[in-house]
């Protein structure tokens, strides 16, 4: 059986490599996600918690070893776990895990107090209007 501690880890490693390095904020690396996952624990429906525990199975720990890697997310540098999340959204039964996957990364980086106050307080620039022939 897994450790909640190692069943995080993995987790966490999975956010960290779907959601990157961005600019002006926290990496995912440095974001306490402890709470997040307590809370996704207690009040996500089960159909969500499930696929959470398949994409994180899947992606952060069985994937990298097919691709070649020794270990699973959590040992690799972030170009490898985002060239491994890369290739799991583009096969098939990986693509669906990885999108549910990131729609929770989101949520959890997102969660942190931080994160929200960098986001909040960093003016908005209007979007370039799309034209129809880029839509």
């Amino acid at each position: 059986m897994t450790s909640s501690r190692t069943r995080d880890a993995d987790r966490t490693a999975l956010v960290a490599a779907i959601i990157g390095d961005p600019t002006d904020l926290p990496s995912p690396r440095d974001v306490d996600l402890t709470t997040f996952w307590a809370r996704f624990d207690e009040t996500a429906p089960a159909h969500l918690a499930l696929g959470l525990r398949t994409a994180t199975v899947a992606i952060a720990v069985v994937l990298p070893r097919l691709l070649g890697h020794a270990q699973g997310l959590r040992a690799l540098g972030p170009d490898a776990a985002d060239a491994v999340v890369q290739r799991a959204a583009a096969l098939p039964g990986f693509a669906v895990l990885t999108e549910m996957a990131k729609v929770v990364a989101c949520l959890a980086y997102y969660s942190d107090a931080e994160v929200q106050a960098l986001t909040r307080s960093t003016p908005m620039t209007p979007a370039d209007p799309m034209t129809r022939s880029e839509r």
